[in-house]
């Protein structure tokens, strides 16, 4: 997968430290301070881990890939800062989602307004997103911290306010193989490395070929917009209904 498996050693890390907290009597709000410090503090902490210990910087790395060398470091700044949104989920009480969202699906306006929240949040992370440019993944040094911070502040926002503006527009019941793809992303999550790298990656240098020899420069920029939107989506969705045919399949093997 081009580096480790790095989302669930980040899960795991936030379930243990979430755990840790509650052992110690931390509420809501000050477990959501010692996460969101984490968050912001990851980059520049890592970076003076790995100047005192270059061994573990993942330096023999440099060039092997075009992302960082740090997405091979089992333990990186990514492991700190995505433990938020985690956080964040645990920590929201289930009933007031549920009253959220029967007061944006009961008023017209907040539903419109919930949905063009999230156009906008989608169309940010098409053109205005560099993760690369952010200290989600990556150690910095102070002054290159600072400069990226704008960056990782949107990125914040836009990674908590998303999820949870997606559950408050959701009907409250089930929607056919929609909720069923709905209940099978953990799965999605869990091999989505190996399903883009077996699909998407072999597929995404012909396809965008394809689209660049285009003369039409708007039906050129409109496929080049399908294939960077929709072809992901279309790989999750694929992931999600192999979980439901895997599960169908052992369910049958076991009553057999």
């Amino acid at each position: 997968t081009d580096g480790h498996v790095w989302f669930l050693y980040s899960l795991a890390f936030a379930r243990a430290l979430l755990e840790l907290t509650r052992r110690c009597g931390l509420g809501r709000g000050a477990t959501l301070a010692v996460m969101l410090a984490l968050n912001c503090l990851a980059a520049p902490a890592m970076r003076v881990l790995y100047d005192a210990a270059p061994s573990l910087s993942g330096a023999r790395y440099d060039g092997l890939t075009w992302s960082s060398s740090e997405w091979f470091d089992v333990v990186g700044s990514r492991w700190f800062t995505f433990i938020l949104y985690f956080a964040v989920g645990c920590l929201l009480p289930a009933e007031k989602l549920v009253q959220w969202n029967a007061t944006t699906r009961g008023s017209p306006l907040l539903w419109r307004l919930a949905l063009f929240t999230l156009g906008v949040n989608f169309f940010y992370n098409l053109w205005r997103l560099d993760l690369r440019a952010s200290n989600l993944f990556v150690s910095a040094p102070p002054q290159q911290w600072l400069e990226r911070m704008p960056v990782h502040i949107e990125f914040t926002i836009i990674s908590t306010l998303s999820p949870i503006l997606i559950l408050l527009v959701l009907p409250p019941h089930r929607v056919g193989r929609i909720t069923d793809w709905g209940e099978n992303t953990l799965f999605c999550y869990l091999v989505h490395p190996f399903g883009l790298k077996l699909v998407y990656k072999p597929l995404l240098p012909v396809l965008l070929f394809a689209a660049n020899g285009v003369a039409f420069a708007p039906l050129r920029n409109l496929l080049l917009f399908l294939i960077l939107s929709v072809l992901p989506l279309l790989v999750q969705i694929g992931l999600c209904h192999l979980s439901i045919v895997l599960k169908a399949t052992y369910q049958k093997w076991k009553n057999r």
